[in-house]
C-alpha cells in the first residue's frame, strides 16, 4: 500500500514536470490546439492520480483512528483475573469436556438415542460446557492485561487500586477495583462500573463520597488507597 502511494506521488511529480517544460516551449497558432489537447489530457490524468493519493491518505487516517479508538475502548483486566479465566477455559476444554464426550459416546452405543436418558443428559452437559467456554473467551477478548502488583503508587483511585472505606455504620471494608468481567464480591473485587466503583474513581484518601444505591444513598469515607500486591496476603 505504501509502495502504491509512492508510485502515485512519483507519477504526479512526473506529470507536473512534463506540463512545466511543455509550457515553456515555443509554440505557434497551428500547434496551439494540440498543446491545449495534450494539457487537458495530462490535467485529467493528474487529477485522477491526485484523487487516488487523497483517497489512500483518507483511508490511512481512518484506519489509524479506528485502531486508536479500539485501543481506547479496550477494557482492562488484571493479570490475576485473566489467568483465572484462562485456567477455567483450559480445565473445561481439556479435562471436563473429554470426559463428557466419552460418556455421551458410551451412552450412544446403548441404542435408541431418543429415549436414552444418559445420552440426552450428556448432550445437555456438552452444550453447557461449550456455552461456558464461549462466554469465557468473550470475556477476555479485546482486553488490556494489567499486572496490578506493579502499578505505581498514586493518590487518586483508579483501576487496580486497593481501597479501604468506612461506611455510616463504622464498618471498615477492603476491596480492589476491577472490571465488571472479573468482579467478585466474595473475593473483595468490586467492579469499577458499579455504583460504588463509579463513585470512588478519581477520589483520594481522606475524602468522602456519596454512593447512590437502590436502597438509598450511602456515605463512604476513604481511609486508605494502595497500589501493589494483594495486602490480604500479609495479614495474619
Amino acid at each position: 500500500m505504501l509502495i502504491q502511494w509512492l508510485l502515485n506521488c512519483s507519477t504526479c511529480t512526473l506529470l507536473l514536470k512534463t506540463i512545466y517544460f511543455d509550457c515553456n516551449k515555443y509554440y505557434n497558432p497551428v500547434s496551439l490546439q494540440n498543446t491545449i489537447t495534450i494539457h487537458s489530457e495530462l490535467f485529467y490524468i493528474l487529477l485522477d492520480r491526485v484523487t487516488h493519493v487523497f483517497v489512500l491518505a483518507l483511508f490511512m487516517v481512518t484506519e489509524y483512528n479506528r485502531l486508536s479508538f479500539r485501543t481506547f475502548i479496550m477494557k482492562k483486566i488484571t493479570k490475576k483475573g485473566y489467568n483465572a479465566i484462562t485456567a477455567e477455559i483450559d480445565e473445561r476444554w481439556n479435562v471436563e469436556r473429554p470426559i463428557v464426550v466419552e460418556e455421551v459416546y458410551q451412552a450412544a452405543l446403548l441404542g435408541d438415542r431418543s429415549e436414552n436418558a444418559a445420552y440426552i443428559y450428556g448432550k445437555q452437559r456438552l452444550r453447557k460446557i461449550d456455552s461456558r467456554i464461549r462466554y469465557l473467551k468473550k470475556k477476555i477478548s479485546d482486553v488490556k492485561i494489567i499486572d496490578t502488583t506493579l502499578l505505581p503508587s498514586r493518590p487518586d483511585i483508579q483501576f487496580g487500586a486497593w481501597v479501604t472505606v468506612i461506611n455510616e455504620d463504622d464498618i471498615e471494608t477492603l476491596f480492589q477495583l476491577v472490571d465488571e468481567r472479573e468482579s467478585d464480591p466474595n473475593d473483595d473485587r468490586v467492579s469499577i462500573q458499579s455504583p460504588v466503583g463509579r463513585s470512588l474513581i478519581g477520589n483520594a484518601e481522606g475524602e468522602s463520597v456519596e454512593v447512590k444505591l437502590p436502597k438509598g444513598t450511602q456515605i463512604l469515607d476513604i481511609v486508605h488507597v494502595y497500589y501493589g500486591p494483594d495486602p490480604r496476603e500479609n495479614q495474619s
